[in-house]
C-alpha cells in the first residue's frame, strides 16, 4: 500500500525521482508538491531537493519523519528557509542510527515547548552540510537549535550556529550521546543556555573542532559558556578562537570539561572568556590541557572571591588534577582571578612551559598572579618570559 501511495503521489503532482532524488516545486507548508509531502512519501535514502528558492513558513506542525535515512537540500539547489514563525519546532527525526542529512538550507524561528528548538533527533546520525544556516531557534528545554541523543553529529565547513537559546543546557546543540565533530570555520555565536550549561554546545562524548572554527560570544547560567563537554578526548585544530563566551555562576567560561583533558593545536585563541567561579577560559576536572606552539589565552577572568585558596581560581585556566601544557612562543596575558592563578591554577597538578613562553600582566586577589600550583611544580624550556604579576598572597 505504501508503495502504491508513492507511485499515485508522483503521478499527481508532477515530483519525479531521477537517481533517488525527489524534487519539490510548492513552498507551501502542505499540499502537492511540498516538503512535507516529500517526506512524508520518500523512499529511505532519497535526497529532496527544491526546484526554487524561498521560505517555508511552518503552519504549526513540525516535519515528522520516522526511521529514514535522507537529505534534505542539495549545494546544487536554490536555498530554502524552513521558518518555524515561534511556533512549532521544524523536524522530528527517529528510527535506525543512519545519518540524516541537511543542505544548503536555513532552519530558523523553531520553537519547542520540549526539546530541540529546531530539530529534535532520537537514534539517528545527524550531518548538516557545508554552509547551513541553523538560527534563532528556542526549546523550553535542552537544545535551543538541536537535540540529538542516541547518534553522531557531524557539522560542515561553513556551518552557522548562530542566535539559539535553550532554557535547560545546550544552546545550539545539545548531544546527549554521541560523538561530535565540527569541521573548519564554523561559527558557534551568540547562543545561550538560561538556566543550566553549554550556552553553545553540550556535548556528552568525544568532540573535535576544525581550523578556524569560531565559538564566541555564548553565555551560559552555570558551566561551559561555550561548550560544555562531559567525557571523551577533546581536540581542537589550529587556529580555532574561543572568545567572549560567559559561564555566569560557575566554571568554564569558554570551555567546561569533565575528563579526558584537551588537545590544542597550534595557534589556538581564548580571549575575554569569563567565568562566575574558576577557569576563566577553561576548566577541567582531570587529564591533561595541551596547547600547542604559539598559543594564546589573554584577558580572560575568573571571579570567585575565595582568598588564598588554590581550589577556585584560574584567571584564564584551571585544572582540579591534571597538568597544562604550553608549546613553543604561547602567551598568557592580562588574565585576572579573584582568588588564586591569575593566569593558570593546577592545584594538584603542574605547569609546564615551551621556549619562548610569555606570562605577564595577570593578576590574582590570592597566591600565584600567573601561576598558583601546589604540590606540583612548574617547568619551562629556554628563554620563558615571566613578568607583571601581582598576588594579594604569598606565591605571587
Amino acid at each position: 500500500m505504501r508503495f502504491l501511495c508513492l507511485a499515485l503521489w508522483i503521478l499527481a503532482t508532477a515530483l519525479h525521482s531521477v537517481s533517488g532524488e525527489i524534487i519539490v516545486y510548492d513552498l507551501a507548508a502542505r499540499g502537492t508538491g511540498t516538503l512535507r509531502d516529500a517526506l512524508d512519501y520518500a523512499p529511505d535514502g532519497s535526497v529532496v531537493s527544491f526546484n526554487t528558492g524561498g521560505t517555508i513558513e511552518m503552519d504549526g506542525q513540525d516535519f515528522y519523519v520516522p526511521g529514514k535515512d535522507l537529505t534534505v537540500g542539495t549545494q546544487n539547489s536554490p536555498r530554502v528557509t524552513i521558518d518555524g514563525g515561534n511556533s512549532t519546532g521544524l523536524f522530528s527525526l527517529n528510527g535506525a542510527s543512519r545519518p540524516f542529512t541537511f543542505a544548503n538550507t536555513v532552519l530558523t524561528n523553531g520553537k519547542n515547548p520540549g526539546r530541540g528548538g529546531a530539530v529534535y533527533s532520537e537514534k539517528k546520525d545527524i550531518m548538516l552540510a557545508p554552509g547551513m544556516v541553523v538560527a534563532a531557534n528556542n526549546s523550553n528545554s535542552d537544545g535551543g537549535g538541536f537535540y540529538v541523543t542516541g547518534g553522531d553529529v557531524i557539522i560542515a565547513d561553513g556551518t552557522v550556529l548562530t542566535d539559539n537559546t535553550a532554557q535547560v543546557s545546550g544552546g545550539g546543540l545539545y548531544l546527549e550521546s554521541g560523538n561530535l565533530g565540527l569541521g573548519a570555520d564554523v561559527k558557534v555565536t551568540g547562543n545561550s543556555a538560561t538556566t543550566r550549561d553549554g550556552g553553545g554546545i553540550w556535548a556528552a562524548d568525544t568532540v573535535t573542532i576544525g581550523e578556524n572554527t569560531s565559538i564566541a560570544s555564548n553565555p551560559a547560567k552555570d558551566y561551559g559558556g561555550g561548550a560544555f563537554v562531559r567525557d571523551g578526548l577533546h581536540k581542537l585544530d589550529s587556529r580555532v578562537q574561543v572568545t567572549g563566551n560567559s559561564a555566569m555562576a560557575r566554571d568554564g567560561g569558554g570551555i567546561w570539561l569533565y575528563k579526558g583533558g584537551l588537545q590544542a593545536a597550534d595557534e589556538v585563541q581564548f580571549f575575554h572568556n569569563t567565568a562566575g567561579t574558576s577557569g576563566g577560559a577553561i576548566w577541567s576536572r582531570s587529564g591533561t590541557l595541551a596547547f600547542g606552539d604559539g598559543a594564546s589565552l589573554s584577558y580572560n577572568s575568573a571571579k570567585a572571591t575565595m582568598g588564598c585558596s588554590l581550589l577556585f581560581g584560574g584567571g584564564a585556566a584551571f585544572s582540579e588534577s591534571g597538568p597544562i601544557v604550553f608549546g613553543a612562543d604561547a602567551t598568557i596575558t592580562g588574565n585576572t582571578s579573584l582568588s588564586s592563578g591569575g593566569g593558570i591554577a593546577a592545584p594538584s597538578g603542574r605547569g609546564e612551559f615551551g621556549t619562548r613562553a610569555k606570562v605577564s600582566e595577570n593578576t590574582a586577589v590570592g597566591r600565584g598572579g600567573g601561576i598558583a600550583t601546589e604540590p606540583g611544580e612548574v617547568t619551562a624550556g629556554t628563554g620563558p618570559r615571566f613578568s607583571g604579576k601581582a598576588a594579594g598572597c604569598p606565591g605571587g
